[in-house]
């Protein structure tokens, strides 16, 4: 014991003399340029233009508006580009364009600057005839794009699943469940990428000594050369005029600042990251472990058509298919490798049938999942969220009170009136599962699936669900997932046995737990297996 004590202790003192090591050379760097720079940073340096060779004094006013200016178009180009493109690697991952285009922006991050500058040379100041702010711009924001698109696509890989199939769920289309859903989730993240390509291009030479090239005057034409921090800091620090060294000291602090800024606003995006990672806790469900849905039995296609009023839970041993079989909806055709055998129908209507607009199908068939999935977004609009991209509601007030009315029909309103405008992920578990049930009524339904709506709760708020299901089941028809006997025992008026994805009995739910026609059920029921 007392070996591995000290074994312990030499690793961890070595970890921090490697940690210790590593902050010297920033510490002596960060010292020397301030130590150096601080002392020409004044009025003149921020206001002022650069004085003819020889004249003392002057400043880089031109320098930081170019350098503004520079980064600003950067910026313009490279954001919307690198987030659709993420947007297009994190949905298309399997694809081997994708695989082409991530190969690509992987080789372009290892590119050297100069050569970005030379391609930046030949693709726009060669056909404009002269250097100008578009060149350079063109050259920062091609640094910029691979940067942006794999971090978009990293952040957007993190954003659990769930959201997406609740988005689905509420009649969204797959793009509007991106851009309305999965990429304000991880926004945050997206704006650190931002944040830190940015501060990356700030401190480039090489690209604008063959684009932006330079310009001794205040300039803010962008079809001109410009001026900018870093490339006058090379001019200077080459120059033989000891002014000229001290500020470019001065703009290298400048320059130093600015990456300082830029990584303390990047830390502060991941922090809330971190915090909506931790509230959005779920597991992200792999795509390669979709069970495939097996054939279904005539008798089966049969058993879901339950009048209003009924409610039937569909129970079996764990890990036997049949929360895969209630997810045999219109939500399966976003999921790669995801097969369906069988009809499911709908009012007699085939889903998977040809021509059929499995957007529309979704609106009628609200779906609550195993996990709560609320939405990173108020309480007021996780329940809007349906109304708003269905236009159920053709007002403000109208919103207002179909959002009362759900919260109502969910028996959440009584215990959230007042803080409608809070984050939804700042509820406990059992009233985050009642929000999702309300967000999936809002949207007036004719079937809910519940899939297994309370095993990830308490008994108390299990209880509140199941009485929520009883009270529901007079207005909508209700089937529920579930692996606990008792449970199917008291909210449903139906049970359906599977095996291995078959199934083996529907009938009364009276009747199976008293007199089952089935031995396999019988078996299940008194405990022989399962």
């Amino acid at each position: 014991m007392m070996m591995r004590t000290i074994v312990s202790a030499l690793f961890v003192g070595a970890c921090a003399v490697a940690v210790v090591l590593a902050l010297v050379p920033l510490a002596f760097v960060l010292f020397f340029v301030v130590s150096q720079g601080i002392q020409s940073l004044n009025a003149d340096f921020f206001l002022h233009n650069p004085r003819p060779v020889g004249e003392a004094g002057g400043g880089m006013a031109n320098a930081i508006v170019g350098t503004l200016m520079l980064t600003g178009l950067a910026a313009a180009m490279a954001v919307p580009i690198g987030i659709l493109s993420g947007v297009y690697l994190s949905e298309f991952r399997g694809t081997r364009f994708s695989s082409a285009v991530r190969f690509a922006a992987d080789t372009l991050n290892g590119v050297p600057s100069i050569v970005i500058g030379v391609f930046a040379y030949a693709a726009v100041v060669l056909p404009l005839g002269h250097f100008s702010t578009l060149a350079g711009g063109f050259a920062l924001g091609v640094m910029m794009i691979p940067i942006i698109a794999r971090t978009t696509e990293e952040l957007l890989l993190l954003v659990p699943h769930a959201l997406r199939e609740g988005a689905l769920a509420l009649g969204a289309t797959r793009a509007r469940a991106v851009f309305t859903v999965i990429v304000p989730a991880a926004l945050p993240g997206i704006i650190t990428g931002v944040v830190l390509a940015l501060a990356r291009v700030a401190g480039e030479t090489a690209p604008l000594l063959f684009t932006s090239f330079n310009n001794a005057f205040f300039s803010t034409s962008l079809t001109q050369p410009i001026s900018s921090i870093t490339v006058q800091v090379f001019t200077y620090a080459i120059s033989p005029y000891e002014d000229w060294h001290r500020q470019a000291w001065a703009g290298a602090l400048v320059l130093v600042t600015i990456v300082l800024i830029c990584s303390m606003a990047a830390r502060l995006a991941a922090a809330r990251v971190a915090r909506i990672r931790g509230q959005l806790s779920w597991p992200r469900r792999s795509p390669s472990r979709v069970p495939r849905c097996v054939r279904a039995r005539r008798r089966c296609r049969h058993t879901t058509a339950n009048a209003r009023g009924r409610s039937t839970s569909n129970t079996s041993p764990s890990s036997t298919a049949t929360s895969a079989r209630s997810r045999t909806s219109p939500s399966n055709d976003i999921i790669p490798g995801a097969r369906v055998d069988g009809k499911v129908c709908i009012d007699g209507q085939d889903i998977y049938s040809p021509g059929v607009d499995l957007v529309s199908v979704r609106r009628k068939v609200g779906m609550v999942f195993q996990k709560s999935n609320p939405f990173p977004k108020s309480i007021f609009e996780n329940v809007a969220y349906g109304i708003r991209i269905n236009r159920i509601a053709s007002s403000r007030s109208e919103l207002a009170g179909r959002v009362e009315e759900s919260l109502k029909q969910a028996a959440l309103w009584d215990e959230v009136k007042d803080r409608l405008q809070e984050s939804a992920l700042a509820m406990s578990g059992g009233q985050q599962q009642r929000l999702c049930i309300a967000r999936a009524l809002a949207v007036k339904p004719d079937i809910l699936l519940m899939d297994e709506p309370a095993s990830a709760l308490d008994p108390i708020a299990t209880q509140r669900i199941e009485e929520l299901i009883y009270q529901l089941k007079a207005n909508y028809t209700i089937v529920i997932v579930t692996h606990n006997m008792q449970q199917a025992a008291r909210v449903s008026d139906f049970t359906a046995f599977f095996w291995l994805g078959r199934l083996v009995e529907y009938e009364r739910t009276d009747k199976m737990f008293t007199a089952p026609s089935e031995k396999l059920t019988e078996d299940y029921l008194t405990g022989r297996f399962g």
